[in-house]
């Protein structure tokens, strides 16, 4: 993905957060369980990238003596 002005996307998440600040929403979510469930859906969207990350700084920086796991899901990380 590239973006011809990635500051400018930045401003926009920053606004929007403000936005939501504002008016107590989260993406759009009014009441809590639908906020909640808002941040569950970008939790599980994010998870797979991180762990991806996490494994590969342990297999460059710690020679895979690491150990990654993923804490109040029910899956869990394979250990490295």
């Amino acid at each position: 993905m590239s973006f011809e002005n990635p500051t400018a996307i930045r401003a926009d998440d920053l606004l929007r957060h403000l936005q939501d600040l504002r008016t107590g929403t989260y993406e759009g979510g009014k009441s809590r369980s639908a906020k909640e469930d808002l941040y569950r859906k970008g939790i599980e969207l994010l998870a797979p990238i991180a762990v991806s990350i996490l494994e590969e700084a342990n297999a460059l920086f710690l020679n895979g003596t690491g150990e990654v796991q993923v804490m109040g899901r029910q899956m869990m990380a394979p250990a490295v």
